[in-house]
């Protein structure tokens, strides 16, 4: 699995995004707001994929240690709706998908204020430098190539936001 991250692109300090607020603490990370039923340890995210396997190993992969609240789309389309709408705390995102590739959502949700701060990380079978160069230059904090180790994904996703300085608690 290759792992790429990019500081400068995550998100904005400060952002308030509705259901997820962001504030610089002191450590120079971000607090996630708690109201609601999601715990003070748990983040939420939102994976956009199509393929119903890789949502499974996600979503085994990411239940291990209940530190994220896994929430899913199966298009582009609908994970640019669902992004308005849950304000994850991270988007873990495809590129190859039916209705809206992953680079256009990325596109869509730089273009939007009320999802351009929300950090995105691609997990994709392109794994072409190229591929990777045109996720990270659309502002992902990360992209993770396919076949990922789902042992892993939890550390791999912190150690992405953790060199981005964005590390969430």
């Amino acid at each position: 699995m290759l792992l790429a991250a990019v500081p400068a692109r995550c998100y904005a300090r400060g952002t308030s995004l509705g259901k997820a607020t962001r504030q610089n603490n002191a450590s120079g990370g971000y607090a996630r707001h708690t109201g609601g039923t999601v715990s003070s340890h748990q983040r939420t995210l939102l994976f956009i994929e199509n393929d119903p396997d890789h949502q499974m190993l996600v979503r085994m992969s990411l239940g291990q240690h209940d530190r994220y609240r896994v929430l899913y789309a199966n298009d582009g389309a609908e994970g640019v709706a669902k992004a308005r709408e849950e304000q994850p705390d991270v988007i873990l995102l495809d590129v190859m998908m039916p209705k809206l590739d992953g680079l256009a959502v990325m596109e869509r949700l730089h273009a939007d204020r009320t999802t351009r701060a929300i950090p995105v990380i691609f997990l994709s079978a392109k794994a072409l430098p190229e591929d990777i160069k045109a996720g990270m230059d659309r502002g992902a904090c990360g992209y993770l190539t396919k076949p990922f180790d789902a042992l892993h994904l939890e550390e791999r996703l912190d150690e992405i936001l953790d060199a981005a300085g964005r590390q969430l608690t």
